[in-house]
């Protein structure tokens, strides 16, 4: 029942924002509009974990064949991971990493966001113990 609960969880978040738009060599820099945490069950298991990864701020760099996330933080050490681009659509790119944890972006914008320089982007983490959804709002940036 917890594994589909967290599976639901991630594709409530890649659902949110559908994948990417974004061209190769794009640069986002990004602010976390919302954060869900859930830890054996819990939800929003601890208030100021919450608070502090919504305070975050992540660089994303779109590549050929991969995505490198720069996740920055004053309450977390900053850190850096690269995604492996899986599918490439009109309105969608996907991309994940896999080690001790599966991590997933998907990164969305309609023409009417890019006219905007709007762009809406979920990093999600998913291991046994815990799942971790950023939802992002991104703008390009140089």
């Amino acid at each position: 029942m917890r594994f589909m609960r967290t599976w639901a969880l991630i594709v409530g978040g890649l659902t949110y924002s559908v994948g990417a738009h974004a061209a190769e060599g794009d640069h986002l820099r990004c602010s976390v509009d919302d954060f869900l945490a859930t830890k054996a069950g819990a939800v929003n298991y601890d208030r100021s974990f919450v608070e502090q990864n919504k305070q975050k701020s992540f660089d994303i760099y779109e590549f050929v064949d991969k995505f490198t996330v720069v996740s920055k933080s004053s309450s977390f050490s900053d850190s850096s991971t690269d995604y492996r681009i899986l599918e490439r659509s009109l309105l969608q790119t996907s991309a994940i990493a896999i080690g001790s944890d599966i991590d997933a972006i998907a990164i969305y914008n309609t023409n009417e966001e890019r006219s905007q320089n709007l762009i809406h982007a979920s990093v999600i983490t998913l291991s046994p113990q815990y799942s971790n959804i950023w939802y992002l709002l991104c703008i390009l940036g140089n």
